[in-house]
């Protein structure tokens, strides 16, 4: 039997891949306003009732005073669900994580499908929906998950387009990672190119994407990203919210500060930088738990 043959044979049905989209729906949504708004949840549900009172969607406000600490797209998103739900409640504050979540494991099959095969691709979507940190970020009112859903799709359509390239598909690509960095912050816009610069530099294909349109289109992608932002600097908050006397709460004072004078000095947390070799264990339970026998066995396969 051809090594296709074996591949076509062991390929997901659609019924696996339906149980797995219903799975992942019924588990990201079940329950999901039950619990009462807890930790940071709280800064995102005010953030949307004062918008809703106030209407201006440009200056994110707590107790009528602005604040600009994250991207207004992640407050933005929530102002629909807001609407049908009758406010900023537990459920209407999460639903736009949960959908993010589904857009990270439609990203993460897309892209796996295209380099692997469909079976592992649905693999992948199972070993992701199964991680601790994926499944309760997924279910939490923040924007953290909605970065991750822009760092897959972002990736995942690179792939799909990258034979062809040209300004539109550039510039679709990077307006992903824009409206990533729009809802929580730059790793958004830095992690698709990193994780596709090494493909690129192993198949010599970097070249063919250091062009006149690619530059054009980052540029004119970047505009997604600081229109909002210079648009809460030119006009001023409604009159219900205090205006911004600090220079250090303007918007594009916070974009320099929680985007680079965080990463290199992090000014909410004290722990150090390999509190990582920590975190992300625990994170990726119980996945993490095997990553020695996937690491060995990647390195025993790595020709291939």
């Amino acid at each position: 039997m051809t090594a296709a043959a074996i591949d076509e044979k062991t390929a997901p049905t659609r019924r696996q891949e339906l149980f797995f989209w219903c799975f992942a729906v019924v588990a990201l949504f079940m329950f999901l306003g039950t619990n009462a708004l807890w930790g940071s949840e709280d800064r995102w549900a005010e953030c949307v009732r004062e918008m809703l009172i106030t209407r201006d969607w440009l200056h994110p406000s707590i107790n009528w005073q602005v604040y600009l600490h994250k991207p207004s797209l992640s407050y933005w998103f929530i102002v629909p669900f807001a609407a049908v739900f009758g406010g900023a409640v537990e459920l209407s504050s999460r639903i736009p994580s949960a959908l993010a979540a589904l857009a990270a494991l439609y990203g993460t099959i897309s892209l796996a499908s295209q380099l692997l095969d469909r079976r592992r691709a649905l693999t992948a979507g199972w070993l992701l929906l199964g991680c601790y940190g994926f499944f309760f970020w997924g279910r939490v009112a923040a924007a953290d998950m909605g970065n991750v859903a822009a760092i897959m799709l972002a990736t995942a359509f690179f792939f799909r387009v990258e034979p062809r390239g040209g300004f539109v598909n550039y510039l679709i690509f990077y307006a992903i990672c824009f409206a990533g960095a729009l809802l929580k912050g730059l790793p958004a816009l830095v992690m698709p190119p990193v994780i596709v610069l090494p493909y690129l530099m192993l198949n010599g294909r970097w070249k063919k994407h250091l062009c006149f349109s690619n530059i054009l289109a980052f540029v004119a992608a970047s505009a997604l990203y600081f229109v909002p932002v210079m648009l809460a600097e030119i006009i001023p908050p409604v009159s219900s919210i205090a205006p911004i006397t600090d220079t250090a709460e303007t918007g594009l004072a916070r974009v320099w500060l929680e985007n680079i004078v965080r990463v290199f000095d992090p000014f909410d947390h004290k722990e150090p930088v390999w509190i990582y070799i920590y975190e992300l264990p625990r994170i990726l339970v119980p996945w993490s738990l095997f990553w020695i026998v996937a690491l060995c066995d990647t390195i025993r396969r790595r020709r291939d």
